[in-house]
């Protein structure tokens, strides 16, 4: 231990004696990574002892990290003044032996400030802080992030940033506190936590649907913060979307009031303007494309301006600075806004104009009688212990459990004598709500819901206890949290227990019965309660409890306030039972707001009414093809009668009222969703126009009975000059493989080669794209073509292989010499397809004209070996085989600049963003570095001795990092003159490719054509993890991505599959197969669940991440000289 940390180190025994024993007369508050004690220094001064959780770290990381925080000093960064790392052996039982375990003891000691936490003063009604306060706290607030992100040697990341990790001292200086403690924490604990960042409203999309780590996260953070100082910590309806333009107007407002009503205020216009800045800035901060925020050394300078402006008199407003903002405010930011700064949503009124909420509101009251019920198991206390709850379930026995939901199992709960008869006790996953620190008083507060169509929640269980595992060769004592919620029995079951048996054995009574009471419990959940809606997001079958009149309890309610909108939804995307049920922007872009109730709500009543289920015959994670099927099979009355025979006209009408609510509540767009409001006036009879028709859709596709084809008519933007082009996207609806060719009259005015054949896999889509060619002589826009779409089926049955382009063409074109009888049985269908286009500026958002192509001519350059692209400029970098380097502007769809400097092949080529450089590779083994911004070299090195492969640039720190033919791997580290820091040995054949782990950048993958994937951390020669490929041939490209917060591989080989691979238990669990050549690229989309791979059979396909089932295939490269940019 050297002087330094000598000068830090604080005994456990000695942090133990100042807290009292850690008890909680000195407890401060509890968090993410661990509670926080008060206690005297050794010099008497008041320090704050944060208590970590346990973690996987070892001692040396750990203690390199910890160096890292001793050396932050700002004064908006909370200073660190101790540690405590130790570790202690204890005699503890492990399956009924004694065992010597390692109890570790971590704790961080932290300056203490008496002013709390910025949420706690957010929170206080009677504290108000002026404009100056406010401004004071923004600003610090920019300068310590700025100090995190720009003016370290080496940038952190906070990860974490909230009103609770800003803390006060005595003169309300804001500093942050808990940076950096992810990487502390290790790998393992950082993904267990890094599910739970936050709340929604602090966390981006990015990080929400694909866990992706930058400097971006933390500045969406930001935003939210800034909006949450000026507007107050009020929580409004997350579904109330509000254009930023009206949003900064309102704030502005409202502040111009509360400034003017302050005595002789001196500065009220440079203040105000002040104001708009801020808000201005939040909205930037929250943009939803990570690429549009600004940096924060852009924030402070914005805020250095107004300083500016509030001593020049002669400063004027300048309304103009708000008409950039055009887009609409996210609806989860709006979940943090006060309700006082944003006009309340008009549910008192219809879209027909009659003020409805009164007549809504005895509807409901009408037909749920409020009648409170004798309370179950009241002589019991609410908070009950662990060993009570195995007590009573016998050990959690399969012979008691009920059900299971997302979250865990249902058991049946035998109460002893006295004790109020039975109860069903969920028990929570493990450690599922190990980071709310508020689980009691949010679980008091779910206690009090009290409704006829809610079950009812009368006990819980949190409780926290040791547990001993292996690690690493030894036993290590970690703490476990036992949580189980506990609601009235309902002796009938969940829902799905009943929903689809064989014949319809419910009667539509019971079942019309069922869907009101779902309906009217969801509007108590979303429009009765004090504290605003309460989202459900996990409305399903087995959510819905029958008590023993039939009549439907919901129940999993508010799960999303005791974990996290973030985990809820990782875990229930994650359990097959509910798939088809999430709406799809909650599924694939986590957007929450009572609108994806009404999805799931839709669901259920198509359920109820058909006894169909929406998904027990397909992988459709959204339903879709029930929804049609339901739309087809169940839209007149002769099709209801044939199902429900014996049912009067009231009864008919009944049924047909449920279709119509369901198929309206599950459109795909959410705005055209019905409210719960309108939902229980139609279920009662009451006329509502937007019920009175469902639309059939603009985009319903065309179908041939084996193909359904989307768009039915190709419309093609005409840009003179230009290529332009549509996507035809061809679906199979069967189980066989479906050929398909697209032939044009007149051939000559297409770039694509026509005809063009496509192999359209058993339940998958296919993408043609049709590319016209470049228009100079005259207008197409009055013309129209048409194009001929001829499909059959090209082999029946799902285990057709190497099904290519070239077998397609052979079999249509063999097609005249076949018997009528079969080409009969083949199916053979034609389809006619109309050509139209239009000119850009007639797209409007009623009407996009959506291409989603975008192509770049490359007509006259060598082969393209790589392809980057840049993180905030549309550009993008590709290397090519003829030595050259070039950046291409793809909204311009031009070259911003070309770069010769060699003869030999660039096979690889990167951006470095931070340095405004590009760095490539070539044939002969050397590195280039350019400045793309002057077109000069900064440098060149010799690297290795044969062809570089590859490069990988690391995120934060200077390193580059290189792969050859000669087998070997190297790291560059630019600040030290490039000079080569590592070499990485130990595959025997070329590495042809390194990719960086985005989660753990210290940590990266290589793949060798010795048919081996290495994992590889920055710091050591040696690699860590050596997986033997399960390819027959050559590996080619390899990826790190994370699914569900797991760590996964995905590699491609000369074989044409691709592998994925699970890094926790380091084996294959899944092969992708279907391409007929070699896959040169895998990628994991960065905002949506989708894997993506590019082979040399001219076709790139994409595969569902969570369930590796392809569902597309793009096909349309008829020549390596097109650039395409999907959408």
């Amino acid at each position: 231990m050297d002087n330094v940390e000598a000068a830090f180190h604080r005994p456990y025994k000695f942090l133990k004696e100042i807290t009292g024993g850690f008890s909680d007369e000195c407890l401060l508050g509890s968090g993410t990574y661990g509670k926080v004690y008060k206690g005297k220094d050794k010099d008497g001064q008041e320090i704050a002892v944060k208590l970590l959780k346990s973690m996987d770290l070892d001692g040396n990381e750990f203690a390199r990290e910890l160096n890292n925080l001793t050396k932050l000093k700002h004064p908006n960064i909370v200073r660190l003044v101790g540690f405590c790392d130790e570790e202690e052996k204890v005699v503890t039982d492990y399956n009924g032996k004694n065992i010597i375990a390692t109890q570790m003891h971590r704790a961080l000691c932290l300056e203490y400030l008496n002013n709390g936490s910025l949420q706690k003063h957010l929170s206080d009604e009677h504290h108000v802080f002026d404009w100056q306060k406010r401004y004071k706290i923004i600003k610090g607030v920019c300068m310590g992030l700025k100090y995190l992100h720009e003016e370290l040697e080496s940038p952190v990341h906070h990860l974490d940033l909230k009103p609770d990790n800003i803390l006060l001292d005595s003169n309300m200086e804001p500093k942050i506190a808990d940076f950096g403690l992810c990487r502390l924490l290790g790998e393992k604990t950082s993904k267990s936590t890094m599910s739970t960042v936050g709340t929604l409203g602090y966390c981006p999309p990015e990080f929400i649907n694909n866990q992706i780590i930058s400097k971006e996260f933390d500045i969406f953070s930001l935003g939210v913060i800034i909006i949450k100082i000026i507007c107050g910590p009020a929580v409004h309806s997350p579904d109330d979307g509000i254009r930023p333009i009206k949003f900064v107007r309102q704030v502005h407002k409202k502040w111009r009031g509360r400034l003017r009503a302050v005595p002789g205020h001196a500065s009220l216009e440079a203040d105000c303007q002040q104001v708009k800045k801020c808000i201005e800035i939040a909205l930037k901060c929250t943009d939803k494309d990570r690429r549009r925020r600004p940096n924060i050394g852009y924030i402070v300078d914005q805020l250095a301006d107004t300083e500016i402006y509030k001593n020049d008199k002669a400063y004027l407003m300048d309304e103009g600075l708000v008409n950039t903002l055009t887009k609409e405010l996210p609806a989860t930011l709006m979940k943090e806004v006060n309700v006082n700064f944003v006009p309340e949503r008009e549910f008192g009124r219809s879209a027909f104009g009659t003020d409805y909420k009164e007549e809504v509101k005895q509807v409901v009251h009408q037909s749920s009688k409020q009648e409170r019920l004798p309370r179950i198991g009241s002589t019991l206390p609410k908070d009950l212990p662990a060993t009570f709850m195995k007590e009573i379930t016998n050990g959690f026995s399969p012979d008691h459990e009920l059900g299971r939901t997302a979250f865990g199992k249902f058991y049946k709960g035998v109460l002893p004598e006295g004790g109020g008869g039975m109860i069903a006790v969920k028990r929570l996953s493990e450690n599922a709500s190990e980071l709310q620190g508020t689980f009691a008083a949010e679980v008091t507060n779910l206690m009090g819901l009290m409704h006829e169509n809610i079950a009812e929640l009368v006990h819980y269980c949190h409780e926290a206890h040791k547990n001993v595992v292996q690690r690493n060769g030894r036993y290590v004592i970690e703490d476990v949290i036992e949580s189980c919620l506990c609601y009235e029995y309902l002796p009938n079951g969940s829902l799905d227990n009943h929903l689809y048996a064989d014949t319809m054995s419910i009667i539509w009574d019971t079942r019309f019965k069922i869907i009101r009471g779902i309906c009217q419990g969801i509007h108590f959940l979303h429009m009765d309660l004090v504290s605003g809606p309460l989202v459900h997001m996990n409305l399903a079958p087995n959510s819905i409890w029958l008590d023993d009149n039939w009549v439907p309890k919901i129940a999993d309610f508010g799960l999303s306030r005791l974990f996290g909108q973030e985990q809820t939804r990782m875990y229930t995307v994650n359990v097959k039972g509910y798939n088809g049920y999430m709406a799809p922007e909650y599924l694939y872009r986590g957007e929450i707001s009572t609108m994806s109730d009404i999805y799931s709500l839709g669901m259920l009543i198509l359920e109820i009414t058909t006894g169909e289920k929406n998904c027990g015959y397909s992988e459709d994670r959204s339903a879709r093809n029930f929804v049609t099927n339901v739309h087809e099979n169940w839209k007149t009355n002769e099709q209801i009668i044939h199902k429900y025979p014996s049912l009067d006209p009231n009864g008919l009408q009944q049924v047909r009222a449920c279709i119509v609510i369901g198929l309206k509540c599950v459109e795909a767009d959410r705005n055209k969703r019905p409210s719960i409001v309108d939902i229980v006036l139609k279920l009662n009879g009451k006329r509502v126009p937007m019920f009175e028709q469902i639309s059939e859709g603009e985009t319903k596709p065309l179908s041939n009975v084996l193909l359904d084809v989307y768009p039915a008519q190709l419309r093609i933007p005409f840009k003179p000059d230009k290529l332009s082009s549509c996507p035809l996207r061809l679906t199979n609806v069967t189980d066989d493989y479906i050929a398909a060719r697209l032939r044009a009259k007149n051939k000559r005015r297409y770039n694509s080669e026509m005809p063009l054949y496509a192999v359209v896999p058993p339940r998958a889509t296919y993408t043609l794209v049709v590319t016209m060619r470049e228009q100079k002589n005259q207008s197409p826009l009055d013309t129209h073509e048409l194009l001929s779409l001829e499909s059959r089926i090209f082999h029946e049955g799902v285990g057709l292989e190497n099904a290519d382009l070239d077998s397609a063409a052979i079999s249509f074109s063999n097609s005249f010499k076949e018997s009528k009888e079969l080409r009969a049985h083949k199916q053979e269908h034609e389809m006619t397809l109309s050509v139209a286009f239009y000119s850009p500026e007639e797209a409007t958002p009623d009407r996009p004209f959506w291409c989603g192509i975008e192509i770049i001519p490359n007509k006259n350059f060598s082969e393209v070996m790589s392809v980057d692209l840049h993180p905030t400029e549309p550009w993008i970098l590709t290397s090519h085989k003829g030595g050259d380097i070039f950046i291409w502007d793809y909204k311009e769809l031009e070259i911003e600049s070309r770069f010769d400097f060699t003869q030999r092949p660039v096979y690889s080529a990167k951006f470095i963003e931070r340095k405004e450089w590009f760095v490539a590779g070539d044939g002969d083994g050397f590195i280039y570095v350019y400045n793309y911004e002057t077109d000069e070299k900064v440098t060149s090195i010799e690297a290795h001795e044969d062809k570089i492969t590859s490069l990988a640039v690391h995120p934060s720190d200077p390193i580059v990092i290189s792969s050859s033919d000669d087998h070997l791997i190297k790291l560059w580290n630019w600040e030290k003159g490039w000079e080569c820091a590592r070499i990485f040995e130990g595959h025997s054949d070329r590495v042809t490719q390194v990719n960086i782990n985005p989660i753990n950048p210290n940590s990266f993958a290589s793949a060798s054509a010795d048919c081996t994937i290495k994992i590889w951390n920055i710091v050591s020669s040696e690699s860590k993890i050596t997986l033997s490929s399960e390819h027959q041939d050559r590996l080619l490209c390899v990826q790190n991505y994370t699914s569900y917060i797991h760590q996964y591989l995905i590699t491609g080989s000369c074989d044409g599959t691709a592998h994925i691979w699970d890094l926790e238990t380091e084996t294959c669990v899944q092969t992708l197969k279907g391409h007929t050549n070699r896959i040169g690229s895998v990628y994991r989309h960065p905002e949506i669940p989708v894997l993506i791979t590019g082979s040399h059979d001219g076709t790139v396909r994409l595969w569902d991440c969570h369930t590796y089932r392809y569902f597309s295939v793009k096909y349309g490269f008829n020549s390596w000289r097109e650039w395409r940019r999907w959408g």
